[in-house]
């Protein structure tokens, strides 16, 4: 299909180009005026192409100076012997990258590496007289993510109240140890050099880069630049992908982008010769669905970061602030102790929102450059699992809450009584009102129809939809558009995204593909009266289990209460790979979200530890209520160590016939270790060996494999349902979305394809199959026979409500 690229759209992708090049360049700007030029992308390349060369020519001079080589060369080498060369060499490089486009004094810069070695020793001196002092003081500044002069006078601090004698360097020492490996630096790197210049009126020995490092920088830039845009949604429907390297975006001012986000050329050489129709045609349906900015959301939300209101969902406006040091801090080590860990918790948390508001705040933005959009497009592209993700940043119909509720179908549908109900339970969904019956959902709509006219009309001074929703700013969405609906009634044009949701979706396909009834009813495969809640079904087995257990934590919790909150997430990422130690995570994030609600929990400083204690129960819950995704999980890991003890990637077809390709490769870090740097590493953090790494191949295989059939069930999905009429979808690999008009159809349409895809495949036994083809014959035999499969009837999904809903 050709499109007509519009000028417009032509200028907008310049425009994308030239607002990365400006960000890329904004950010090593202000990485050199504070001096970290060494953290820059240039700097991090210049660093990896010379350490390895510096760290031998270290080596080598205190080697030599050591064998009696008699000068100053030689002072220098006797104050730095007990670093290792890697140690040596990485600071170094550190104080000579980072001012490295900034004309500097040879003499000053000398000094400033000496000062820096002279911390390193110093630092370890402490360390060897109260290594546990330094592990805590150590602790509290990485989690403050200090400047390295802040942690240098608390090291020194801290040093000197321990008792720590140090006898300072002099000047001259410096000098000397600074003189040498910046001239070491010079003689072996070549990223270097030095002249004489007049300065004030006097001669001035300047520290330069050489030619060859500032035609290297121009270089790196000119290469990061193109590949750091800053990606928008389109003015014009993006082009078609005809093949892995043709699609997406219109011009060259973007770089071509590739239909599978990979680093792996030949895998897409070899995706050319695939027959992948189905693939194409739900990748492109999904660009061509025009979009448009929800003024009326993006209003309120500027008010919101305007005026500072405050809203549970989003963060507030200002940090929280620091605990006040007691007075007797010094003396106290009890009351210092709690202080820090205090302390640390909310310098935690302040990082976190400051992340959070510079989400808010970009998406605002790009929400504002495109709000008077008649249409805007967003590109996509697949992951190695054949997942499909929105390109643009910020703005698309894949993002947080309030990204979606910015977004309406730039084209309307009119609606009915009979698409008005599924506006109706969009809102029932958003609000948190979902574990009933569709027409219990529909009639809550009704029944609160008079407070939700009074969000629409009054955002600001009604914050029910705020303070009480789930999705709160999808749900405001939905009170404009219930708004027209009420004043307009029959014809009504809608414009809103209606989503159908997965219950539990990664163990709905382990529960399909080994036809289990009892996982299968647990997560609405069957159809029921009313909607199964396996996070609820969780929780109330975890409070049945600590009810008979004789624990202070125990007894804590059931005080608390296990909410279903609680137990959702690890629900959730169980059949993607999920481990028990996750899971503690996932509780203390509940804790922490009680908390800003008001429910204080009453573990005080013990919350980790008590999140710990029930994220056992919880695995041992799960396990009890659904076993499908356990026997698969376990077989699939059993299946890919077979191949990876072979040192063999993991190869499958999909149902729409896209192959995916698993080859974790092992890595071998490389980390040097320097007390006030940290672990400094090359700009390839990990060296890949060649080998399969035989773990992470068996923990991904599960979610890799899961993510790859509902991601087929997807593209099936969008396929049959264009060949109903259907042609706009906002879809979340398992939240799928149109109009209110075409919901009802959709939803017959997902089903439809969830049933045609496991009567026509067994995907278990086709991975299989795929195994056995690249493994040598004397292998097969350690390729177990696939779990036996239930009973359950896969013709059932299509009469289930709540199958998506």
């Amino acid at each position: 299909m050709e499109y007509n690229v519009s000028n417009r759209q032509v200028l907008l992708e310049k425009e994308m180009r030239e607002s990365g090049v400006t960000r890329y360049h904004k950010n090593n700007l202000k990485k050199a005026d504070r001096g970290q030029e060494s953290t820059t992308s240039y700097g991090q390349y210049l660093m990896s192409v010379t350490l390895e060369a510096l760290e031998k020519a270290i080596a080598d001079y205190v080697k030599d100076c050591m064998e009696g080589r008699a000068g100053k060369a030689a002072t220098g080498a006797v104050m730095i012997e007990t670093l290792e060369p890697s140690v040596i060499a990485v600071i170094t490089l550190r104080v000579a990258l980072n001012q490295i486009t900034r004309q500097r004094a040879y003499t000053s810069s000398s000094i400033a590496l000496g000062m820096a070695l002279e911390d390193e020793i110093r630092i370890r001196t402490f360390e060897e007289n109260n290594p546990h002092l330094l592990n805590v003081v150590m602790k509290d500044l990485e989690s403050r993510s200090s400047s390295y002069s802040y942690k240098r006078r608390k090291l020194i601090e801290a040093s000197r109240r321990d008792g720590n004698e140090w006898t300072s360097w002099t000047q001259r020492e410096r000098l000397l140890v600074g003189n040498a490996l910046i001239d070491l630096t010079i003689q072996h790197t070549g990223l270097l050099s030095h002249k004489i210049m007049m300065k004030e009126g006097k001669k001035k020995r300047l520290l330069l880069p050489s030619d060859e490092t500032m035609k290297a920088i121009k270089d790196l830039d000119a290469f990061k630049e193109v590949m750091k845009p800053e990606f928008y949604p389109c003015v014009s429907p993006p082009k078609d992908w005809t093949s892995p390297y043709d699609g997406g975006y219109h011009t060259h001012h973007i770089r071509q982008i590739t239909l599978v986000k990979t680093d792996n050329h030949r895998y897409l050489s070899e995706l050319k010769h695939f027959d992948m129709p189905q693939v194409y045609g739900a990748v492109n349906a999904m660009q061509r669905t025009g979009f448009m900015v929800n003024k009326f959301i993006l209003d309120v939300l500027k008010q919101i970061w305007d005026t500072g209101i405050q809203i549970p969902s989003l963060p507030p406006s200002e940090n929280y602030e620091i605990p006040v040091k007691p007075l007797d801090i010094a003396t106290n080590k009890e009351a210092r102790t709690h202080w820090k860990r205090e302390a640390v918790i909310i310098h935690t948390e302040n990082n976190r929102l400051d992340s959070k508001r510079l989400l808010l705040r970009k998406t605002i933005q790009v929400a504002d450059k495109f709000k008077d959009e008649e249409a805007i497009y967003m590109v996509y592209q697949l992951d190695f699992r054949g997942r499909i993700y929105a390109v643009p940043n910020f703005l698309n119909p894949q993002g947080t809450d309030f990204s979606k509720a910015l977004l309406m179908f730039s084209e309307g549908k009119p609606i009915d009584s009979d698409s008005a109900s599924y506006l109706a339970i969009q809102g029932a969904n958003t609000f948190g009102f979902d574990k009933v019956s569709l027409e219990e959902r529909v009639n809550w709509v009704v029944d609160n129809t008079d407070r939700i006219l009074s969000c629409a009309k009054d955002p600001l001074g009604d914050l029910w939809w705020a303070k009480e929703a789930d999705s709160p700013f999808q749900f405001l969405a939905f009170c404009k558009e219930w708004q027209g609906w009420m004043e307009q009634g029959e014809g009504f044009i809608s414009h809103l995204p209606i989503a159908a949701d997965g219950s539990c979706n990664g163990l709905q396909h382990f529960a399909a593909m080994l036809r289990s009834t009892t996982t299968g009813k647990e997560v609405n495969l069957i159809p029921m009266d009313e909607p199964q809640d396996i996070y609820q079904k969780v929780a109330d087995k975890v409070t049945e289990k600590l009810k008979t257990m004789d624990s202070p934590f125990a007894k804590q919790w059931l005080e608390f209460g296990v909410k279903r909150g609680c137990t959702k997430r690890p629900c959730m990422v169980l059949p993607y790979g999920g481990k028990q130690y996750s899971f503690s995570d996932f509780v203390m994030e509940h804790l922490v979200e009680q908390k800003e609600k008001g429910n204080k929990h009453p573990f005080g400083d013990n919350a980790f530890r008590a999140s710990i204690f029930l994220a056992k129960i919880i695995w041992d819950s799960i396990a009890e209520v659904v076993h499908a995704a356990t026997d698969a999980m376990a077989w699939l890991q059993k299946a890919s160590r077979v191949a990876s003890s072979e040192g063999l990637p993991i190869r499958w077809d999909t149902p729409v016939n896209f192959p995916v390709l698993q080859a974790y490769k092992a890595t071998k870090p490389y980390r040097i270790k320097t007390k006030l740097l940290g672990s400094v590493f090359q700009p390839m953090i990990y060296k890949e060996t060649g080998k399969i790494d035989k773990n992470r191949q068996a923990n991904g295989i599960s979610p890799n494999f899961v993510h790859s059939i509902d991601a087929s069930h997807m593209m099936i999905t969008i396929n049959v349902a264009q060949q109903c009429g259907i042609h706009n979808f906002a879809m979340v690999h398992d939240s799928y979305g149109t109009h209110a008009a075409d919901a009802g159809e959709l939803w017959w349409c997902l089903r439809k394809a969830f049933v045609e895809m496991y009567k026509q495949c067994d995907v278990l036994e086709d991975f299989k199959n795929d195994l056995l083809d690249i493994l040598p014959e004397d292998k097969h035999h350690a390729i177990t026979a696939t779990p036996e499969k239930g009973d359950l009837d896969i013709d059932v999904v299509e009469g289930s409500s709540f199958f998506f809903a």
